[in-house]
């Protein structure tokens, strides 16, 4: 949100006006949009307005001028098209959809917003109170596209901690052979195999949180120099 109070209706007074001209022109300039619009409709200039205020995600604050100006429908839709292009850029899926739906008269796009979003209920409630059979098609192609590569992801994490269980147990046999402790063995490659697994794990998950638990886990087994190899494997897991 801008640090300009939008306070509406629009002040009256000439002076504040050219004053106020002025200021939104500067905002403008800059590339602050949101502000300049704001501005602009302060001093009661709508269509400068509304010309800076589509390109935010200020859908409510642009529409509402658009209303005060009489645009023609199609006018209308058009604005309120864009706005929902910023507001999907900007990963706000639920207000973009609402947009497309209510004043384009876009369910198609609607419902494929919403299916990016991950937000499939809201879809389907579009689809039915369409009564698009083929929109309900679509969606469940969505959810079937996106529990296939869910599936994925649960085999080759299937597959990262089968490797990483052999390398603990290869650990248990050198150390066996050894005879030495678990804490005075090099366990390079047993840390090596636990990072590539989190740092693949990441692409579905918080990375950074994920990093930190092995990191804390590696430095316990060092302040404490475990000799339970089993006991290894929770933190770094």
């Amino acid at each position: 949100s801008s640090g300009i109070n939008a306070e509406w209706p629009l002040r009256p007074g000439e002076e504040f006006k050219t004053i106020g001209r002025m200021f939104a022109e500067k905002l403008k300039e800059k590339g602050s949009m949101e502000e300049a619009g704001i501005m602009f409709g302060q001093c009661g200039i709508l269509k400068e307005s509304l010309s800076c205020l589509r390109h935010t995600t200020q859908s409510h604050l642009a529409l509402s001028i658009a209303a005060q100006l009489n645009l023609a429908p199609d006018q209308v839709s058009g604005v309120a098209e864009q706005l929902a292009d910023n507001l999907k850029r900007d990963g706000n899926y639920r207000e973009a959809a609402k947009l497309f739906e209510r004043y384009c008269d876009n369910a198609d796009e609607a419902v494929e917003v919403l299916c990016e979003g991950g937000l499939f209920s809201d879809a389907l409630e579009i689809s039915a109170t369409r009564k698009r059979v083929d929109l309900m098609s679509d969606i469940i192609s969505s959810l079937q596209l996106q529990a296939g590569t869910t599936h994925a992801l649960l085999l080759e994490k299937q597959t990262d901690v089968k490797k990483f269980l052999e390398r603990i147990d290869l650990v248990r046999k050198k150390r066996s052979m050894v005879g030495t402790g678990f804490e005075d063995m090099d366990h390079s490659d047993l840390y090596s195999d636990a990072t590539s697994m989190t740092a693949t794990s990441a692409a579905s998950s918080n990375a950074s949180r994920r990093s930190a638990k092995s990191s804390k886990g590696r430095r316990k087994l060092k302040k404490e120099k475990s000799t339970d190899c089993d006991s290894a494997l929770i933190p770094l897991l």
